[in-house]
């Protein structure tokens, strides 16, 4: 995943789950929770999303999560992991655990 397929994942989904939000005008390194007045449980609902629309796991109990406070660091977490994900070779997995299909 390149930076630019990156970006309009994140605010795709950071839509969706605030759509009352103005996502256009989150900056870069602002903590998307306090720009769009989410509650943890918003947060986590967007953490879950965005794992499935990736098609790699992210942790909300882990770094993962701390990586998607921000754009910035969202993107840079998406572009790094599905790297990782494609070099090792993994299978992509949905939030249930089932393969979606393997990479490569």
């Amino acid at each position: 995943m390149s930076p630019e397929e990156a970006r309009p994942l994140y605010l795709g989904v950071l839509r969706e789950v605030c759509p009352a939000a103005d996502v256009a005008a989150v900056r870069a390194g602002a903590d998307v929770r306090t720009a769009c007045r989410m509650g943890v449980g918003r947060f986590r609902e967007m953490v879950d999303l965005l794992s499935e629309r990736a098609g790699f796991p992210v942790h909300y109990d882990d770094a993962d999560a701390d990586s998607l406070l921000t754009l910035l660091g969202a993107v840079d977490f998406l572009v790094a992991e599905s790297a990782r994900v494609s070099l090792l070779g993994l299978d992509r997995v949905g939030l249930d655990g089932v393969v979606l299909h393997r990479v490569g």
